[in-house]
């Protein structure tokens, strides 16, 4: 969809715009946003996430498209004339919860409070209020924000409709243009395409076989009813027997979708923020900090931090105080340290003054056992300071990590901002903000109950994975570069092949001219054509296999091109020269589901099976007198499925060290488990690891190369035989809409708003992340907590093997030989036993002299 700039709309119409209106469909927004955002809560628990999106988007809009006139429209709670129409009219909507049903007059005290207009009538809804509103003022430049698009049908060359994306930040403009490309109608025949297509969130039905673009066909030449009743003969004879025998039902529709003038007068009035201490409270009492710090920047405390000379620092008050915040600064490298033995003073040490001597008593205290340890991304700062860390640890990171596993940073300078409203600090101060970001995180934390994960499970893995960080893993060059020289050759030669079959040469790595070659050039089936051409993604590739001998070849290329440019020629360039080692950065706060993602490189995403994974795992080498020792769980998901679901004959399968795909096999085919052969056991390994991912008949079809029918067959045996697995995931999908969050068994929390969404894909998808995040998030933490137990007991009786991976359910240690007869069964042992579920947990053990001789 192509968008136009701020500038752009107001160039086109400022001339002839006597004002600029805004109006909001305060309704829509409202949830939008609650449904937007994390459950943000003050400290009393009152949930507030509704009333800051509100206002943050308000501001926004007002900042983004500066209105002269500006009002609220809102929905009133009493039936409207539609319910008197159609009774059953918006009847699938759930009622509203309690807890967003308390911040709506919260809201509307925030709109009183700046004198703000707010729009309502009895019987009507915002919709008609906005309608009214639009029409009235039919010379001026107007913008409607909302987040229901049946507002569209009011778009012109004079009114745009602001429709917010994911999150609060982010506008998509409609124009008429615009309504075009993502309906294939205009503006004013939305009603039309609405009775005829239906719309779901209004319990609107449609016109039984008829969809968006056979809707758009029929509206092509069609603008009015009166119109359709002309024409509707010059339609296919089944379609306008199906029209004509449900015109009562069209007619009831169009008189639902379209939007009323109200005999009204609402006023509008001209934005301004009442910068009194009214509203300087309200935003306090709700603890709305950096909305207060953006409306009264000038408001912020001077700060009660004491700012002393390095020349000061005695070390010796952090065994006093029993307590040591710190901070590394530097990007790129160590520029120096922020410090702070309580709250109130903090340090700056640089770089240069940063000597051995000072260096040492740092290292002294964060390794001694009885002080408290204050920091953010603690595992990072360890490298700077080349030490262990010992004791109690509070990580201001994690912590935050574990209230927003969605964020992707959760860094210092962040969280400063977001929780003690500062938006500009010295490096002095760092450390001293330690202490009351502490304080205010712990208390989250316990709120949300996570003191388990972070205390039990995050905290002591930071030593573990500091640990696999500095050993890295050790790296053939040369072999690296010998197989860099066979790759080459290899494209090469497919780049002649791709050549020869296309009849020209040209460049294999821009989509167009790939696209050009392959549907105009060599008339390949192509699907639609987008605004940059046409798809040649994977996907499509996979689809058109038989349609021509050159499409097998750029897949290939692709994938010989992808492992070159990713592995084969950037790894030596990340080999560390003092070393001769690969030191893998490993994240623990990359994902939402409590997995560890790695980087630089991201050695989970070498391919396994391909034969062209296996030679690029074969340049990772262990140590001279060394081995590499692979334990990897099985089937770890479905044996925690099993578990969280109850079901007796997954139990009992697991338990009896059963095949469980042949046992799904014989159950949801109905043959006897010795007649189970190998496409009945694939088929019924897809189902198994699909139920995990939620997947659909559609899905699975793809995936087992069934039909959907076929599928959905499946998957109803396996829910009729397994009938426990159905009401796990029925329950989860239940409770993640009443709390918007889902947990893993040891307490982890997903938080996930938009199972709530009125959007059905939407909601679709988060349903499924709803089923998985459990099942994959026990995962992690069951993993996470046997490498903190294989790694104590490498500390405690001081071995020589060492953790060096963690990829997906397995972990890879680097054993000395003399080692081999213990270390491999202790962590075999560790592994197994780290937690007591209804099946028993196993570890396959597989060992190599490189990664690719690991199974």
């Amino acid at each position: 969809m192509e968008q136009k700039t701020l500038w752009d709309l107001f160039q086109e119409n400022t001339e002839r715009a006597l004002k600029k209106i805004l109006v909001i469909d305060g309704s829509s927004i409202i949830y939008r946003v609650y449904y937007a955002l994390p459950p943000l809560k003050t400290k009393n628990g009152e949930l507030t996430n509704a009333l800051y999106g509100f206002i943050r988007i308000l501001l926004k809009a007002v900042e983004d498209f500066k209105p002269d006139l500006l009002g609220i429209a809102f929905d009133r709670p009493e039936p409207t004339f539609r319910h008197v129409i159609y009774k059953e009219y918006k009847a699938k909507r759930p009622p509203m919860k309690d807890d967003l049903k308390a911040q709506i007059p919260w809201i509307r005290e925030f709109l009183r409070l700046n004198d703000i207009p707010i729009l309502e009538e009895p019987g009507y809804e915002a919709d008609d209020i906005i309608a009214t509103i639009i029409k009235r003022y039919k010379d001026d430049l107007k913008y409607i924000l909302s987040g229901d698009l049946d507002l569209l049908q009011l778009v012109s060359d004079k009114t745009f409709l602001i429709h917010p994306q994911r999150g609060i930040t982010e506008f998509t403009i409609y124009d008429p243009k615009a309504v075009k490309e993502r309906f294939g109608v205009e503006p004013k025949k939305i009603p039309l395409y609405k009775v005829l297509v239906g719309d779901e969130s209004d319990n609107i039905p449609g016109i039984n076989g008829i969809g968006p673009k056979k809707a758009s066909k029929i509206l092509e030449k069609i603008s009015t009813l009166e119109e359709f009743k002309d024409k509707v003969r010059f339609l296919e004879s089944d379609l306008r027997e199906i029209i004509e025998k449900n015109w009562d039902i069209i007619e009831r529709n169009l008189e639902l979708v379209t939007l009323k003038n109200i005999d009204k007068d609402f006023v509008l009035k001209p934005f301004e923020i009442k910068k009194d201490e009214k509203l300087i409270e309200f935003l306090k009492r709700y603890e709305l900090k950096s909305i207060l710090q953006k409306l009264f920047p000038d408001l912020e405390e001077r700060e009660n931090i004491e700012i002393k000379d390095v020349k000061e620092i005695n070390f010796e008050e952090a065994k006093k105080e029993g307590c040591f915040a710190f901070k590394c600064l530097g990007e790129k490298g160590f520029e120096g340290i922020s410090i702070s033995f309580k709250e109130g003073e903090g340090y700056f040490i640089a770089s240069f003054d940063f000597n051995d001597e000072v260096k040492g008593k740092v290292k002294d205290i964060i390794s001694f056992e009885n002080i408290k340890k204050i920091g953010a991304y603690i595992q990072r700062d360890l490298h700077f300071l080349d030490c262990k860390i010992k004791g109690e640890v509070f990580d201001v990171s994690l912590a935050s990590y574990l209230l927003n596993p969605e964020r992707q940073n959760h860094s210092l300078d962040i969280l400063i901002r977001e929780y003690l409203n500062r938006t500009s600090f010295i490096p002095q101060k760092y450390a001293a903000y330690l202490f009351p970001l502490k304080t205010i995180l712990e208390e989250r934390i316990k709120k949300e109950e996570l003191e388990f994960v972070l205390f039990n499970i995050e905290t002591p893995l930071i030593p573990v994975l500091y640990s696999m960080e500095k050993w890295g893993i050790k790296v053939d060059k040369e072999y690296l570069k010998s197989l860099s020289d066979e790759f080459c050759e290899r494209i090469k030669k497919l780049e002649e092949e791709i050549y020869e079959l296309a009849g020209m040469k040209f460049n294999l790595n821009s989509p167009k001219q790939l696209s050009e070659v392959l549907f105009e050039r060599l008339k390949l089936p192509s699907g639609k054509k987008g605004k940059t051409g046409y798809s040649t993604s994977s996907l499509v590739l996979q689809n058109l296999l038989n349609a021509h001998p050159i499409v097998i070849k750029i897949l290939q290329y692709r994938e010989l091109y992808k492992l070159k440019s990713t592995y084969i020629d950037a790894i030596p360039n990340l080999i560390n020269s003092q070393t001769g080692r690969v030191h893998t950065k490993f994240n623990p706060t990359g994902t939402a589901t409590g997995r560890i993602s790695s980087s630089e490189p991201n050695l989970q995403n070498i391919p396994i099976k391909s034969e062209e994974g296996r030679k690029i795992r074969r340049a990772f080498i262990a140590d001279d007198g060394y081995y590499f020792v692979s334990l990897d769980y099985s089937q770890i998901e479905l044996r925690i499925m099993a578990h969280l679901s109850q079901e007796p004959k997954l139990i009992s399968a697991f338990q009896k060290g059963e095949d469980i795909h042949r046992r799904t096999a014989a159950e949801i085919f109905g043959v006897p488990e010795d007649e189970v052969d190998d496409l009945l056991r694939s088929r019924a390994k897809a189902v198994n690891f699909g139920i995990i991912y939620g997947i659909s008949s559609f899905g699975l079809s793809e995936t087992a190369s069934i039909t959907p029918e076929e599928a959905e067959k499946f998957i109803d045996s396996y829910f009729k035989h397994y009938p426990r697995v159905k009401l796990f995931i029925d329950k989860t999908i239940y409770e993640a809409r009443e709390k918007l969050y889902v947990k893993t068994l040891f307490g982890r929390k997903r938080y996930i708003p938009e199972i709530r969404s009125i959007n059905k894909q939407v909601r679709n998808a988060y349903e499924r992340i709803a089923i998985n995040a459990p099942i994959q998030g026990t995962a992690a933490d069951i993993i996470k907590l046997a490498m903190i137990e294989i790694y104590k007991e490498i500390e405690e009786k001081n071995l020589k093997s060492r953790i060096l991976l963690q990829i997906h359910d397995e972990l890879i240690l680097e054993v000395p030989e003399e080692e081999m007869e213990f270390t491999p069964l202790m962590a075999k042992e560790k592994m197994e036993k780290v937690v007591e579920l209804s099946v028993p947990l196993v570890v396959e053990i597989s060992v190599g002299k490189n990664l690719a001789e690991l199974k």
